[in-house]
């Protein structure tokens, strides 16, 4: 196996090898060995390795911007591309980035857009953004790219259970505990507290009970239940579902 040294880029010291070129045509920065790449040997492919103690960070593909932030880079100007395509140059998706405001000096706001393209077109359309605020933005039924509100919380539980205990949960996320306060009254608590208290509560008995259920008191760590019958009286029910949506 020959290797050519390029001797513009030596170590200072004059010992060791910056820059290396293989006889399989890799270019190796920084080491004479090449990391070994598995079934993707026949492919075009672009590997990066760290070579430096994992404390320091490892690999990195860097695409810079023509344009320094400090000048001002307008909101939607490209900051850089992975596209996916052909031997023609046809794109099939594509992952962008672009400045998500103006940018200045020590301030550079940037999103990221995910696009594909749909069976029958020619060029890809976005379909997914995460934006410098980090809201995720998908095509959730709006027909374009708009904020999705996560559920944050969801529990089903029996409340049937006696007062002052918790409650059997038959399925939940988020949610560490229902706590029975009284007859038809009932606390979830978050498993992770939410950011603040203005989130919606939705919340339902089986089907065909009569009667309501309502959330009330929201807070961020925990929200109170109220199971009502169909006249109006607190009583127990079973299932409850309880969603909240931020």
């Amino acid at each position: 196996m020959s290797r050519i040294n390029v001797a513009n880029f030596r170590h200072p010291d004059g010992t060791s090898d910056n820059i290396n070129l293989d006889d399989s045509g890799r270019v190796l920065v920084g080491t004479t060995t090449a990391a070994s790449t598995g079934a993707w040997a026949q492919y075009a492919k672009l590997s990066t390795q760290g070579n430096t103690a994992l404390s320091t960070g490892g690999g990195v593909v860097n695409i810079s911007s023509g344009t320094a932030a400090s000048s001002g880079i307008s909101t939607g100007v490209s900051i850089g591309n992975i596209s996916f395509s052909d031997s023609g140059g046809n794109e099939f998706a594509l992952i962008q980035c672009r400045a998500d405001n103006t940018t200045g000096v020590n301030d550079y706001p940037g999103r990221l857009g995910f696009f594909t393209t749909a069976d029958g077109a020619s060029s890809a359309t976005e379909r997914m953004r995460i934006t410098s605020a980090g809201d995720l933005r998908f095509n959730s039924g709006f027909g374009s790219v708009a904020t999705a509100y996560a559920c944050r919380v969801w529990v089903n539980f029996n409340g049937t259970g006696s007062v002052s205990s918790n409650q059997t949960i038959n399925g939940s996320g988020n949610v560490s505990s229902v706590y029975k306060t009284g007859t038809g009254l009932y606390t979830v608590n978050f498993a992770n507290a939410m950011p603040d208290a203005n989130y919606s509560v939705v919340a339902e008995a089986a089907s065909g009970s009569t009667g309501n259920i309502v959330g009330n008191a929201p807070q961020t760590t925990q929200v109170n239940i109220i199971a009502y019958t169909s006249t109006w009286s607190t009583g127990d029910r079973n299932p409850i579902c309880v969603a909240v949506f931020r």
